[in-house]
């Protein structure tokens, strides 16, 4: 199941106040978030949704931290997989419940096409049979929907370390 189109706050994310897009207002937390992980280069992101709303959000909030690079966005896992080659991401941040290719499929075709692209799960649904299932997909990782954006960055840039070397 994934977002109705239009989306409130609750559902974009947690610990914005009101008014402020959950995901923009946890930007200056990642931006401040000196603890973590600092690449080399900006770690190029690809961003897949099918809720324009969120995605949106994402890949603005993205835009701005400075280790992070989005590369492309994506409506579903079929476009995803259409454009990765050509993008060439370290890492797709690819939501669980999109219509057409369901994210297993689409991680697994990511992983098997462009190996050096680590695929980390974004889920409204929380759980270890789902974790496990992204996992077994050939997934980095599995983030909840509602995680704080320092946190997702953090993932991001740690599933990035973790890139097969070409």
């Amino acid at each position: 199941m994934s977002f109705p189109d239009e989306a409130t706050q609750s559902e974009l994310g947690a610990g914005a106040g009101p008014g402020a897009p959950p995901i923009v207002a946890s930007v200056d937390r990642a931006l401040a978030n000196d603890g973590g992980v600092h690449p080399a280069r900006p770690v190029r992101i690809l961003v897949v949704d099918d809720h324009e709303g969120f995605r949106s959000s994402m890949v603005q909030a993205l835009d701005l931290i400075p280790d992070v690079e989005v590369a492309g966005e994506a409506r579903s896992g079929d476009e995803a997989c259409g454009i990765v080659l050509t993008l060439k991401p370290d890492v797709v941040l690819l939501d669980l419940s999109m219509p057409g290719m369901d994210a297993m499929d689409a991680t697994r075709n990511i992983r098997r096409t462009n190996p050096n692209s680590q695929v980390v799960v974004l889920s409204a649904f929380d759980g270890p049979q789902i974790e496990q299932a992204a996992l077994a997909a050939g997934a980095w990782g599995l983030v909840p929907k509602g995680t704080p954006l320092e946190d997702v960055v953090g993932v991001l840039l740690s599933a990035a370390e973790q890139q097969t070397t070409p």
